[in-house]
């Protein structure tokens, strides 16, 4: 098995497709302090779990969440900004649609620099699952 070092460009190209979504690791404690970070003095050691020794940061807490596309739409990119305001304007005119299971809402709006810095913390070895849909008349199981 060959393993690749896939960069959020990959990724977004992939889930940009109409019949791809994605499965990925993500560290929760990167994405809520990347949510909360203006508030993060109110937060403890219960909710974001026991710090490293020697590191200012949590420790990891991962789980997966569905990236199920992007959004160029100027609505939901300002529900990212709005609701991630601690992230700088990046530039890129689109937005991460996510399921997220640990969200009560039925989609997520973030940026694409709080997706990679959730998806590349240390813990998660930048894990992700591709899953296509792939309709009868692209498939032909009789292909060898």
């Amino acid at each position: 098995m060959t393993k690749a070092n896939l960069d959020l460009h990959f990724v977004v190209d992939m889930i940009s497709k109409p019949n791809i979504i994605a499965m990925a690791l993500i560290d929760t404690n990167v994405l809520m302090r990347g949510i909360h970070k203006s508030i993060d003095h109110h937060l403890d050691e219960e909710y974001y779990g026991e710090k490293s020794e020697g590191n200012e940061t949590s420790s990891f807490s991962g789980h997966y969440c569905l990236l199920i596309g992007i959004s160029t739409h100027q609505n939901d990119i300002s529900k990212a900004k709005t609701r991630f305001p601690t992230e700088e304007d990046d530039g890129s005119g689109f937005c991460i649609v996510v399921k997220d299971p640990g969200s009560s809402n039925p989609f997520d709006f973030i940026t694409p620099r709080l997706f990679y810095r959730s998806w590349a913390a240390i813990g998660t070895d930048k894990d992700i699952i591709f899953i296509a849909n792939w309709q009868e008349r692209y498939w032909n199981p009789s292909y060898s």
